[in-house]
């Protein structure tokens, strides 16, 4: 086992057409004979974006530990971030535990769906239902990436076939080449909006809990009782999206995201400036006039179209987006818009 599996352990060496993928610093491999000294003292060692959820919980290691590692930088390789972003570490540290692994295709969905499953199997939370070694996992990974069909061993069989660190370097490698983008290949299309007037991150407005959970996966119960009656909402740490059912406890008609990634068809989102927001949409874009202060001086979000509402805490930046039912149109005042309004407000920001 290597037990620190991380893009700042892989070394890229070569020339775009002929590049080879170095799996480095052996030192955890080394210096922990045993899988209690991860843990000696109480003490974590290892990097906690891509810890295995049984390192965490201080249970036996083996090379699988390595399998979920090497999942989350193959994550990393196709979209561009990590499988589980949080602020703190104790959130992160949840995640690991908790949630649900991420979908590729919902940030990069330009690669093949076949991914996700692959990503899915990487990441289980339980180490039986991963791929038996890093091996199993570079086979998946590039059947997914070819169309191919790819079979799982049975769990256990041929364990001495693969050494971990060589199959390491492999699957490093076959990301690397696949992430090339050589000079007689056509552009990828443009990734479809994650948020749009119908829609953010796939989810719509009017599912029901199950239909949000069954996508998103993992989530956090909330209730917003800061004016009765207490707004009840759902929260998904994965893919940063939340769903409340404010005027119907069995259908979603709010919903809001402070997920960077997520833009519009005009490249707006989260962590946007409202400036960008303005030259993007132009005279489309209103303030919503639930959030002007009484004396004119302060907006605290913006109405593109019925439904889709843009909030700002600073006054220049975008802290979330917000998706809910609208009926009036965009400069007039609706209970719709107003709790819109209110949950945006209140909503985690955008970091």
């Amino acid at each position: 086992m290597h037990r620190d599996v991380k893009p700042g352990n892989i070394l890229v060496a070569g020339t775009p057409a002929d590049e080879t993928a170095y799996i480095c610093d052996f030192g955890l491999a080394r210096h922990m004979s045993t899988a209690s000294s991860l843990t000696g003292d109480r003490g974590f060692v290892g990097t906690i974006d891509y810890v295995p959820p049984e390192q965490i919980a201080g249970r036996p290691l083996d090379r699988r530990a390595d399998v979920y590692s090497l999942g989350c930088v193959l994550y990393e390789c196709l979209t561009g971030g990590r499988p589980f972003e949080h602020e703190s570490e104790l959130a992160l540290i949840y995640a690991h535990l908790n949630d649900a692994p991420p979908r590729v295709t919902d940030l990069s969905p330009e690669l093949p769906a076949a991914l996700d499953d692959v990503i899915a199997a990487a990441l289980a939370k339980e180490p039986d239902d991963r791929y038996a070694s890093c091996g199993e996992l570079v086979a998946a990974a590039q059947a997914a990436l070819t169309g191919r069909a790819s079979r799982r061993r049975s769990r256990g069989r041929h364990r001495w076939l693969i050494v971990a660190a060589g199959a390491l370097v492999a699957a490093a490698a076959a990301v690397v080449a696949y992430l090339v983008v050589r000079d007689d290949e056509p552009a990828p299309p443009p990734a479809p909006a994650a948020i749009t007037q119908t829609s953010i991150g796939g989810a719509s407005l009017g599912g029901t809990k199950a239909v949000y959970t069954s996508r998103f996966g993992a989530y956090k119960q909330l209730s917003l009782t800061e004016f009765p009656p207490p707004i009840p909402g759902v929260s998904f740490g994965q893919p940063q999206v939340a769903v409340y059912f404010k005027a119907d406890p069995k259908h979603g008609d709010i919903i809001t995201t402070w997920n960077r990634r997520f833009r519009t068809a005009a490249g707006v989102g989260p962590c946007s400036t409202i400036a960008e927001l303005k030259r993007a949409y132009g005279d489309a874009v209103h303030p919503s006039p639930h959030s002007i202060s009484p004396d004119g001086n302060r907006i605290g979000a913006y109405v593109v179209g019925r439904n889709l509402l843009f909030s700002t805490q600073d006054q220049r930046t975008i802290s979330v987006v917000a998706l809910y039912r609208g009926a009036a149109i965009n400069t007039r005042k609706s209970d719709q818009q107003a709790w819109a309004n209110f949950v945006a407000a209140v909503e985690t920001p955008c970091v």
